[in-house]
């Protein structure tokens, strides 16, 4: 259950102003925390709920290509016996996380909206890309985000040259919650734990 307020989740006086230049009544300010095949969990001042679209926003988006997506700030009415909202209006996004539509396709996809910092975790194992940390900090840079590198397991030397130079613009930080684990070969003995004598 959420237990913050929504100036806590990035609500503040240009939002409020949004808000009221929509002039309608009854109408409270939500963000969207999450998205279910049409359904969206909805965070309030007074806490979750979930919502749906009105007709009028699906008719718009087969048009336009623009649904609601995590991260925007929407005004909603809400049918507090239901414990249900429906949203009525997104507010103008600041920042917006899009994936291209792939083969020339008309629309692309927000998959975040309103994302101030992006935080980009990468392992320094097997999988580790030095190409795909930079698609995602193109990804994070177009947004209007400002992207954090997150590298995991930073125990592994071989990586550790390779990545310490972050690109200007952007902050990095290397997280090992653990001591590495030395390999075994295959058909070594395990090492007795505790120290050598």
């Amino acid at each position: 259950m959420l237990d913050a307020t929504l100036q806590e989740l990035g609500w503040d006086d240009r939002w409020a102003s949004e808000l009221e230049q929509l002039d309608e009544n009854n109408l409270v300010a939500g963000r969207i925390a999450a998205q279910h095949r049409g359904e969206y969990v909805l965070w309030t001042g007074t806490g979750e709920l979930r919502a749906e679209l009105p007709g009028r926003i699906r008719y718009d988006a087969a048009v336009t290509g623009v649904l609601p997506a995590v991260g925007d700030w929407v005004a909603a009415r809400v049918r507090a016996l239901e414990g249900r909202a429906t949203i009525c209006n997104v507010l103008p996004r600041r920042t917006s996380m899009v994936r291209k539509e792939a083969l020339g396709g008309s629309h692309a996809q927000v998959l975040a909206a309103n994302v101030d910092t992006a935080f980009l975790l990468n392992g320094l194992d097997s999988d580790y890309s030095v190409r795909r940390l930079e698609r995602y900090l193109v990804l994070a840079w177009e947004s209007g985000a400002e992207p954090v590198i997150v590298l995991t397991a930073a125990g592994t030397p071989a990586r550790r040259t390779r990545v310490s130079r972050p690109r200007p613009g952007t902050s990095s930080t290397a997280a090992c919650p653990c001591r590495p684990t030395p390999r075994r070969r295959p058909g070594a003995p395990a090492r007795p734990s505790g120290r050598r004598p």
